[in-house]
């Protein structure tokens, strides 16, 4: 009874290690373990009521299609509009140019 028993894990122990010593027979068996490590990992955020985090950053938008800014509260605010008169000179000095205003009302 036990040289039976003996025999048969023996051969099953020689079954094992051609297995593992196939390289695809190994690929396969990551790749079945993965698929289930994943799937727990699915179960365990639908029992918990979560998610996976995801990413929280806004898409990014060309300048030329909005003159807006992002607030810090996710709002778009539009752009100060700064009026500057400047001259640059070739020598590269610059001078500020005061606004026009209107003249007095008379």
């Amino acid at each position: 009874m036990l040289e039976k028993e003996l025999k048969r894990l023996m051969g099953e122990k020689v079954e094992l290690e051609r297995q593992f010593s196939d390289l695809n027979v190994l690929r396969a068996q990551v790749s079945r373990l993965k698929e289930e490590m994943y799937v727990a990992r699915r179960i365990e955020w639908m029992r918990s009521g979560s998610t996976p985090a995801r990413s929280k950053k806004a898409p990014k938008s060309s300048c030329r299609e909005s003159n807006a800014t992002q607030t810090p509260t996710g709002k778009a605010s539009p752009k100060p509009n700064y009026d500057l008169n400047v001259e640059v000179t070739a020598d590269g000095s610059v001078r500020v140019v005061p606004a026009a205003t209107n003249s007095p009302a008379k």
